[in-house]
C-alpha cells in the first residue's frame, strides 16, 4: 500500500497528491502505536518510509497552500523530528508567506512542544515562533480573520 501511495504522492496530479495526505496521516498516526502484546504495530522501516515520503512532499510542493495544509497534517502526526528536519519543515513552511502558512507554522510549532522537542525552547526556533504569533497578532489587529 505505503508503494501505491509513495507513486501518488509524486504523481503529476495535484488533486490526486492532496489526497493521498489522507491515508498517509493515518499511517503517520499509527507510526508509534503498540499492539496489546507490546510489540510495534509497523516495523521501524515502514514508519521511517512515511516519515521520509512526508518530507519529500513537503520539498516538492513548493509554496502550495493547499497541498502544504494537507502535508502539515502528516507531519504533525509525525511529530519525531530533529532539529535539523524541524527546522527545514518550519521553514519550508513558512517561505509560503501566506496566512495560511503562517496559521500551519504555528500549529506545528505547538504540535512539536507536545512531543517534548527540547530543541523548541531554545535558540532560533523560538524567535521564529515569536515572529509567527506576533504576525498573527497584528493581523487580527487589522481585522485580517483569513485563517483557515
Amino acid at each position: 500500500m505505503l508503494d501505491i501511495l509513495e507513486g501518488y504522492a509524486f504523481g503529476p496530479d495535484f488533486y490526486i497528491r492532496c489526497q493521498t495526505c489522507v491515508p498517509l496521516s493515518e499511517m503517520a498516526a499509527r507510526r508509534r502505536k503498540t499492539l496489546p502484546d507490546g510489540t510495534k504495530f509497523m516495523s521501524e522501516a515502514i514508519a521511517e518510509r512515511i516519515k521520509e515520503i512526508a518530507v519529500r512532499m513537503l520539498r516538492d510542493a513548493d509554496s502550495n497552500p493547499a497541498l502544504l495544509d494537507d502535508i502539515s497534517n502528516v507531519l504533525g502526526r509525525i511529530g519525531d523530528f530533529t532539529e535539523a528536519q524541524a527546522t527545514e519543515i518550519i521553514d519550508r513552511l513558512s517561505a509560503a508567506g501566506t496566512l495560511t502558512a503562517f496559521t500551519i507554522v504555528a500549529a506545528f510549532c505547538s504540535i512539536l512542544r507536545s512531543f517534548a522537542r527540547p530543541f523548541l525552547i531554545c535558540h532560533d526556533l523560538t524567535r521564529r515562533y515569536s515572529r509567527i504569533a506576533c504576525t498573527m497578532s497584528s493581523r487580527m489587529a487589522n481585522h485580517d480573520f483569513g485563517f483557515r
